[in-house]
């Protein structure tokens, strides 16, 4: 997104912030509930970002796995006028600061087009029956008088795929950042599709024409209403939205500033007049006499919830920034919105000039998987980011790119922003994104491109020619197979079931076992006479993989 903020600046001083998150190098440990044992739903795959379901491991190496880019990027690009932003410099730009869902047979996807320069941000729809190549239908949604604004011509405009221009409110001008849920149970079949995006009105630095989150509805993807009550979300831009099957929730994250502040005197502390550590935006640039500042911006209450446009004194201050921070809320009905808090906050281990940028965060297996945005300078690639409830999150203990930029001079060398969640094909994750030419400060071409990554493949555990072992925490055995997704190839994973106090249950023991040995998301371990788990249904068990030349993926009680 073009940075149009004209509020605090960010400098290139920074303060750290301490004891937010655990930041050793090591996924953090869980011994402590060890001995208790953890619930493993039948089905539900086991991944490795952390230790909850390990108890030991041995001669292991957990590695992050990045997403491999697509040999065809990129697969999207804009060749319709309402798609070019900036004529006389002939830029296009399609970017999917959106969602791709796969519904039967066919591929969908919103995303976004920034018509005059990037002072409009509209939603657009295609199709793919593959995925790779697109179609845009011409759907003529939107009366021509609401899309002059774009300086459009009707001919121009004639057939365009464009679904959503703004929230409906006199003055709104976006529909930016739009994240598309879907809730197959909704009772109102209007309501099925749902879509979180960010508005503002026209003067938006003046008061009270901060916007925020908006919702709309629609029956089919294609025809939305705005509703009525927006903004309902209290959020900065950059707004993303899942849907959780299992908590029937919903869940947002959007970006907050966090301001900072540089005591003149280090022996006192810096004195504000109503304390506030977050806002949405600064409204001018501060102004300062000797060690006071006045700092004016949409400033945050304790709650997230409240927003005051004022100006605040900061004496004894030398100087301020700000960073921008990754803050959630949640929902049962995608208009009240509660918990409001902040999820991830830029930590000493992050560079000086780094920040958090957003995050698409999504439901996978027994986990929430976060696709951070990791701003660097003015350049923001992807970063991996879990947590295990949805509310309290934790970095990758790789920090290195999930989906980096691309090459110098590249279509996706300056930025990399991706769709709200991936899209499982087959045996793989595609991870849609929208790649930028140019950096953050500067305005470039923007197509649409796919990074894969094998199923379940985020983290691995890997043994060489020195053979390594897993024990697991103990877990009550609810399906009759175990599975394992595993890189085997001229290696093996076997393994062994201990009971409660820690014995091998006959039959069930390493010599019995018929290892994997080859490459393969589904492999079975099973033991002599093809014994599987039936027989210890109900029971609480470890279990102890082996390894040698192997990458463990994930594994998992199966029917």
């Amino acid at each position: 997104m073009k940075n149009n903020h004209k509020g605090l600046q960010l400098t290139a001083w920074m303060l750290s912030m301490l004891g937010l998150f655990w930041l050793a190098g090591q996924p953090p440990a869980a011994a402590q509930e060890n001995k208790k044992g953890i619930d493993m739903k039948k089905g539900e795959r086991v991944l490795f970002f952390d230790d909850r379901y390990v108890e030991e491991m041995k001669e292991l190496t957990r590695v992050m796995h990045p997403a491999v880019k697509h040999a065809g990027n990129p697969v999207l690009k804009a060749d319709k006028p309402w798609e070019v932003s900036d004529r006389k410099a002939g830029i296009g730009i399609v970017h999917v600061y959106g969602t791709v869902r796969k519904e039967g047979d066919l591929f969908k996807i919103w995303y976004q087009v920034y018509p005059r320069s990037g002072k409009l941000y509209w939603v657009c729809y295609a199709t793919s029956k593959d995925g790779i190549h697109w179609e845009k239908p011409a759907l003529d949604l939107i009366e021509y008088n609401r899309l002059k604004r774009g300086e459009f011509t009707e001919e121009e405009v004639k057939g365009n795929n464009i679904v959503l221009i703004n929230c409906g409110r006199p003055g709104a001008t976006m529909a930016c950042s739009p994240t598309i849920s879907v809730d197959p149970d909704e009772p109102d079949p209007n309501r099925r599709y749902k879509m979180l995006f960010w508005d503002f009105g026209v003067r938006y630095y003046e008061p009270g024409q901060y916007m925020g989150g908006c919702v709309a509805f629609s029956p089919d993807g294609i025809r939305w209403t705005p509703y009525p009550g927006n903004p309902v979300l209290v959020a900065s831009d950059v707004t993303d939205a899942t849907w959780d099957p299992v908590e029937r929730r919903y869940i947002a994250h959007f970006k907050l500033y966090q301001l900072l502040t540089e005591a003149a005197d280090p022996a006192r502390p810096v004195e504000m007049e109503k304390p506030a550590e977050f806002f949405l935006v600064g409204r001018k640039k501060p102004t300062q006499e000797k060690d006071t500042i006045l700092a004016e911006a949409y400033f945050l209450d304790t709650t997230l919830q409240q927003v005051t446009l004022e100006t605040r004194t900061l004496r004894n201050c030398r100087r301020i920034s700000d960073r921008r921070i990754v803050a959630r809320a949640e929902s049962k009905d995608f208009i009240n919105w509660t918990n409001y808090r902040a999820a991830i906050i830029p930590d000493r281990l992050d560079a000086a000039n780094q920040q958090t940028y957003g995050m698409s965060a999504f439901r996978y297996e027994g986990l929430y998987v976060g696709l951070l945005r990791i701003m660097t300078g003015q350049s923001i690639d992807i970063q991996l980011a879990y947590s295990n409830d949805g509310a309290d999150w934790q970095r990758c203990f790789d920090r290195t790119s999930f989906i980096p930029c691309g090459a110098a001079g590249g279509w996706d060398a300056g930025m990399v922003l991706t769709a709200s969640e991936p899209v499982l094909v087959g045996e793989e994750l595609w991870f849609y994104y929208g790649g930028w030419q140019k950096q953050h400060h500067e305005w470039g071409e923007t197509s649409i491109g796919i990074a894969k990554l094998r199923r379940d493949g985020f983290v691995s555990l890997d043994a060489g020619e020195k053979e390594g072992e897993l024990l697991t925490r103990p877990v009550t055995v609810s399906g009759p197979r175990l599975k394992v997704n595993a890189a085997a190839a001229g290696g093996a994973v076997a393994a062994e079931v201990l009971d409660e106090s820690g014995r091998v249950i006959p039959g069930y023991g390493r010599k019995e076992c018929r290892p994997v040995a080859a490459d393969t998301t589904a492999g079975e371990l099973t033991w002599a006479g093809n014994r599987n788990l039936s027989a210890l249904a109900g029971r609480k068990v470890r279990v102890r993989f082996f390894l040698k030349q192997a990458h463990l993926y994930s594994f998992w009680q199966g029917e």
